[in-house]
């Protein structure tokens, strides 16, 4: 895949992701929500880092990588 491509799905992601977070700061039916809350914690945000790091910084791990 092209480095322009993989720029773009990984900001259609990060921008999806922080609207995930959003909701939940500020909607009081998602707080109360465990699951929603476990998703968030255990897959989103983690997610999240990893393409903001990959975004920020694809040369240096593309040379960490190989």
């Amino acid at each position: 895949m092209r480095l322009s491509t993989t720029r773009s799905v990984l900001r259609a992601f990060h921008l999806v992701s922080g609207f995930a977070i959003a909701a939940f700061v500020y909607s009081p039916t998602l707080q109360s929500s465990g699951v929603f809350e476990a998703i968030l914690r255990f897959a989103v945000v983690p997610a999240l880092g990893i393409s903001g790091l990959i975004m920020w910084r694809p040369a240096v791990l593309r040379t960490m990588t190989g």
